[in-house]
């Protein structure tokens, strides 16, 4: 078998070809996989929030409750789960309750147009005896 001279030039000429290329993969391989976390923090954020809301409608629809025993139960529920700047409110009268759940989302990319904070609500009516 001969080995052609082409061959053994194009074969030198790749020399550092593999660290270009990691070069270039790195920097989108590493946005990626941040983008996955962050992504997962964004969506912790979230069901968190959607989890106090319902628990506070739920404590805030019960006969006889009212709207700040709803907020009560939803920071009960957030417990020690979130950081600091979680905001829970509530709002309603005599037939509906609406709880919502501000909390600010771990950021590890400062990528623009990636949400800073994320806001849950959870509406419901509210028992009572109706003749």
């Amino acid at each position: 078998m001969t080995i052609q001279p082409g061959l053994v030039r194009r074969l030198a000429c790749e020399s550092g070809l593999v660290a270009v290329e990691w070069a270039v993969m790195m920097p989108i391989v590493l946005a990626l996989t941040f983008g996955c976390f962050q992504a997962a923090f964004w969506y912790n954020a979230r069901e968190t929030c959607q989890g106090a809301a319902a628990a506070g409608v739920r404590a805030a629809t019960v006969q006889h409750a009212t709207v700040a025993d709803g907020v009560a139960q939803a920071y009960s529920f957030l417990g020690s789960v979130t950081q600091a700047g979680t905001r829970v409110t509530g709002s309603g009268g005599a037939a509906t309750v609406t709880i919502s759940c501000t909390t600010e989302v771990t950021r590890i990319l400062p990528l623009p147009g990636v949400p800073a904070s994320v806001t849950q609500s959870s509406t419901g009516a509210v028992e009572r005896w109706v003749p």
